[in-house]
Formats: structure tokens, sequence, C-alpha cells
């Protein structure tokens, strides 16, 4: 009988572990994807993937479905928040991968990810990446971190 309560709290854990996994790195991704996918200019790396991939038919059939949609989002929505989804994303990456770990640790990956994220941009900027330099996306990167560092559980599960 003890086996089979000890079972069911590692299952009960795991798949607590698996909801945060999908609530604070898949969704964020997701979205931030489905933003690229759905009403950014076509010409993007994405759809040479999708081609590459043997989907972009179907790709280019959702854009015609939610091409409405686009006229309702705001800019910022378009162009700057696919940066704060990602950066979130990474950061609670790093967070929910550290738990329990020296504080010092977590905090030097989690600022290699805002460096990763802010670099990009300054990247840019320098041209020594490709894209263009956008200030906003600075601001999003920013508070994307922030708001993982707040929004990710600090608690590691227990069975």
């Amino acid at each position: 009988m003890q086996a089979n309560d000890q079972r069911r709290r590692w299952l009960h854990v795991s798949w607590q572990r698996l909801g945060r996994v999908l609530l604070h790195i898949v969704l964020p991704l997701g979205v931030g994807s489905l933003i690229y996918i759905l009403w950014r200019t076509p010409t993007l790396r994405v759809f040479k993937w999708s081609d590459a991939l043997g989907i972009a038919s179907g790709v280019f059939r959702l854009r015609h479905f939610f091409a409405p949609c686009r006229q309702i989002l705001p800019a910022w929505a378009l162009f700057n928040l696919p940066a704060a989804l990602w950066m979130y994303a990474m950061a609670a990456w790093f967070e929910l991968a550290l738990l329990g770990r020296d504080r010092r640790y977590r905090w030097i990956w989690l600022s290699i990810a805002l460096c990763l994220g802010v670099g990009s941009e300054l990247g840019q900027l320098c041209q020594v990446l490709p894209g263009t330099f956008d200030g906003k996306d600075v601001a999003f990167y920013l508070a994307g971190w922030i708001a993982a560092i707040i929004c990710t559980p600090k608690k590691e599960l227990s069975c």
C-alpha cells in the first residue's frame, strides 16, 4: 500500500512539473511563435523553415484565415511582444531548472538570458547581427525577464 501512495505522489509531482513547464515555457513560446507565423511578414526565416518542413501551404492557409485579426492588434503586440515572451520563457526555464541551487548560480544564468536578448538588439544596432534595432524590444526583453523572475515558482515540488 505504501508503494502505491509513493507512486501517486510521484505522479502528482510529475504532472505539476509538466504544468509548470507548459505554463511558463511552452505557452509563451507558442504564443510568440503564433504571432510570427500568423501576422508577421512572410520574408522572415520562420517561413523558410516551414517550407523546408513541407508545411508552408498549411501555414499560409492559417495566415489567410487569421488575417482579419491583424487589424485589431496593436503594433507592440505584433512587433515587440514576441521578444518579451521569448525572454520570459528562457528566464523561466533557467529558474525552473535551477530550483534549489545557489542563488548566485541562478542569477548568473538569468543574467546570461538578459544579455542574450539585449545583446541581440545591440548587435543589430552595431550591424553585427542581421535585423533592425528597436529600443522597444530592449524594454520588452527586460519586461519579460522581470516577469519571469516574479512569476516563476520559487519552491521545488516534493513527493
